[in-house]
């Protein structure tokens, strides 16, 4: 893909670096995306479930190892929900300054 730039609108740094994702993993990325976006969700963001996962299996089959699978799902996940903690942690913080 081409990304067009001109002077006023330069690509930003993080595009420019943006890390390369080893063919490898590129099922393990879009199984995360499409298992996070099927989540369950309450009060707060909840962990992808193994029952998810096992769903994720039954409907798609294309795994060849699923004890790593299911190994790499899960540090995504715990990736996503730190950052999704700290999204809500600085939300709520700067909700609470705002009502002062």
């Amino acid at each position: 893909m081409q990304i067009s730039q001109d002077a006023s609108n330069p690509i930003p740094t993080a595009i420019l670096n943006k890390p390369i994702l080893p063919g490898e993993l590129f099922d393990v990325w879009e199984a995360f995306w499409l298992l996070n976006s099927c989540r369950q969700s309450g009060f707060s963001v909840q962990p992808l479930s193994l029952q998810e996962i096992k769903a994720y299996f039954d409907i798609y089959g294309k795994v060849d190892d699923y004890e790593a699978f299911i190994e790499y799902i899960k540090q995504l996940d715990m990736l996503f929900l730190k950052k999704a903690k700290e999204e809500y942690d600085r939300n709520s913080n700067k909700s609470k300054n705002n009502k002062r």
